[in-house]
Formats: structure tokens, C-alpha cells, sequence
């Protein structure tokens, strides 16, 4: 937004968008449904001014997203039993009718996001994890789920066919500590990150067949964010760089493409659109870097934009691609519009925006007139 002054300044103000209301706790996770209209809002527990737990903060929200002017919860808050509470992981089916998310004591709880208001499915997953579920995914219609804790190797897999009794099944041996999961939107590739590098599972033969398949490799330093887009796949790093690979021939992966976030910065989170022409970085110094990856083999910088002075948790894109929602410390939900002739409408829509020809040659002139909306091009 920008003003005038009766001094002769202009003021400038950065618009994120609309802005929720205080949801009462840190916003760790933020994962969306494939189509872009459902996110969940995982709040971790904070403490008041004694230490104690804050109930309000300790608990999944579910908001639709699918438009940017108008974000809102759309059904009550997902709860924990007793003394459980949420380790900041959380994750949602690509169809949205999903929803898991992992304690600090190892439990694992799904839900049922098809009715009004959503039901447990069978009891908690206790011992899921040895300690804190540090990393949570699951296939796109949530038949299968993976969790694991930050200090160990193991993965354990979970059966959801029978929904009322989710149970382990199996336990994957990644050889090395487990940072993060993420499924492949087919659900045939499951990717295991470690500190530097990235194991890849082919989970197309049933759970009894699951085997790695591949290494992927490259950064200097710890991994910090993975999402799949299809069978591309991108990851960002605390060495600054993203690094993006094409699965479709797991046997034969090729990176594509490498890019740098700013100087000095860590990327916290990282999403793709469902059209695979955009992917946006939450980064830790109140940043957001927009992408255009039409091309992923030559990706250009699309947009920087400023969010809440701080680290950036999470940002899930809406359903065309052309807005986001992003979640952090302030323990709001921002969205903005990445679209430009949405915004043009937008602003065009009131009429006393709409800057004519004969205010365009008072303000700029000698600058040949270009109508900034069609009713001004009269």
C-alpha cells in the first residue's frame, strides 16, 4: 500500500494479504491437500507465564484456504488424550480426507476429514517411534503412513487398510539418522532424508516388498526441507541451495537444477504448486522466494516477499497455484495472491481506483497513456 503525505513523503506498507486472527500457539506445520483447499495448522504447545501448558495450543485446526481473501476454520480442532502432545508433525492425505499427526512420545493419531466434523479412526498409535515423532507422511489416500524419530534409523510403516485398527506393519532400516519424509504424489516413491543426503524407496510392490532404490546427494550441509511434486523432487538445505530431481526413471534420476536462497538465510519450508510451475521457500529471515519452475531445468526468481519479521514455518499453495498461505511464530495465518491479473481485477473492481487518461496526463506527463484497467482505456 503506498500513501501520501501533506509534506511531500510516500509511505510504503507491505500487504501480506489477509491476516486470521491470533490462533493462541506457534504454528509449526502447515500441509495442504493436493487441491489446494485444505490445510491443516499444527499448534505446538506453548506455556504461560508459569510454565504451563496452554491447552489451546496443542491441537491440529483444520482451515480451508481455497480462497485467498477469505481463509477460515471450517471445522472444530483435533485434540490429544491426556497427557500427549503434539511434536510439531503433522500430515493430510493428497485427497483431504486424511489427517495424521505425531506426539512427543512416539504416538501417532489419524483422522477422518470426510464429514462436518472429523472422527478419530481406531485408537492412538502408541510406541509408533522410539521417542518424538520427528518426520510424518503417508500415501495419497492415506493407506499407508511413516513416521519416525529425528534419533533413529528406523521407519516404521502403518497399515490404514483397515481404518478402524491402524497398525505398524514394518520397520524400514535407513541406515542413517531420519530428518524428513515425503511420499511421491503417485504413491510409488517414498523419500528418506538424512543429515546431507536422501534415500530413496520404491513402495510399488506392497509393504513386504518396500526396498531402497537410490542415494541422492549433493549438499554440504544438513537437510532442512523435502517435497515432491509428481516425481519431481526438491529439497532444500542449511548450506542455501535447493536442489531439484526428476524421478520418473528412478534407476536413471537426474538432477535438473540447482538454486540459491539469500545469503546467510535457511530455508524452513518448501512447497510446490499441483501445476509444478511454482515452488515457494519459507526462509528464516521473514522471506518467502517464489520460483517459476515451468521449466524446472532453468529456474527463475519470481517473487521475495516479507512476512513477519521472523522464520517463515510452513506455506501451503491454494488451488490454482496462484496464492499461498503461509504460517509462523506470530501465530497467524497470512495468504497472498501470486497472480497478477487477480490482483489487477481485484484493485480494477472499485471505480475509484481506476486512474483515467486525463489524471494519467496530470500525474505522468509526456508518458504515453497505458490503461491500467479496461474502463479506463476510454
Amino acid at each position: 500500500m503506498i500513501g501520501t503525505r501533506t509534506d511531500g513523503f510516500i509511505d510504503q506498507w507491505p500487504l501480506p494479504g489477509p491476516v486470521t486472527p491470533s490462533l493462541r500457539g506457534r504454528i509449526f506445520t502447515l500441509p495442504a491437500d493436493t487441491a489446494g483447499r485444505t490445510a491443516l495448522v499444527g499448534l505446538a504447545p506453548d506455556r504461560d507465564a508459569d510454565g504451563a501448558i496452554l491447552e489451546t495450543a496443542n491441537m491440529l485446526r483444520i482451515f480451508d484456504i481455497a480462497d485467498p481473501r477469505h481463509v477460515y476454520e471450517r471445522a472444530p480442532a483435533m485434540k490429544f488424550d491426556g497427557a500427549e502432545y503434539l511434536s510439531g508433525v503433522a500430515a493430510i492425505s493428497d485427497d483431504g480426507q486424511v489427517a495424521a499427526a505425531g506426539t512427543a512420545n512416539g504416538t501417532v493419531y489419524t483422522w477422518d476429514l470426510s464429514q462436518p466434523v472429523p472422527q478419530r479412526t481406531g485408537e492412538p498409535i502408541a510406541g509408533a517411534t522410539d521417542s518424538f515423532v520427528g518426520a510424518l507422511a503417508m500415501t495419497p489416500h492415506g493407506e499407508l503412513l511413516f513416521a519416525a524419530s529425528s534419533d533413529s534409523m528406523k521407519v516404521t510403516v502403518i497399515d490404514r487398510s483397515d481404518t478402524s485398527r491402524p497398525r505398524p506393519v514394518r520397520m524400514l532400516d535407513n541406515g542413517d539418522l531420519v530428518q524428513l519424509l515425503a511420499v511421491s504424489s503417485d504413491g510409488q516413491l517414498l523419500a528418506v532424508a538424512t543429515a546431507t543426503t536422501i534415500n530413496i524407496w520404491d513402495l510399488g510392490g506392497g509393504v513386504e516388498a518396500i526396498h531402497q532404490i537410490g542415494t541422492l546427494g549433493g549438499f554440504k550441509d544438513t537437510i532442512s526441507v523435502v517435497e515432491f511434486s509428481g516425481r519431481l523432487l526438491a529439497a532444500g538445505s542449511e548450506d542455501k541451495t535447493i536442489r531439484l530431481w526428476n524421478l520418473t526413471y528412478p534407476s536413471a534420476t537426474q538432477e535438473v537444477a540447482q538454486v540459491s536462497g539469500p545469503a546467510g538465510a535457511v530455508m524452513s519450508s518448501l512447497t510446490i504448486n499441483t501445476q509444478a510451475t511454482r515452488m515457494a521457500a519459507g526462509i528464516g529471515n521473514d522471506q518467502i522466494w517464489v520460483w517459476d519452475i515451468t521449466n524446472p531445468t532453468v529456474p527463475t526468481e519470481f517473487a521475495v516477499l516479507y512476512s513477519y519479521g521472523s522464520r517463515v514455518n510452513d506455506v501451503a499453495y491454494g488451488p490454482n497455484g496462484d496464492s499461498f498461505t503461509a504460517g509462523g511464530p506470530d501465530r497467524t495465518l497470512r495468504t497472498w495472491s501470486t497472480d497478477p491479473d487477480a490482483v489487477t481485477e481485484q484493485l480494477c473492481s472499485h471505480t475509484a481506483a481506476i486512474l483515467t487518461r486525463d489524471e494519467w496526463t496530470q500525474h505522468l506527463p509526456g508518458v504515453p497513456f497505458t490503461a491500467p484497467c479496461p474502463a479506463a482505456a476510454s
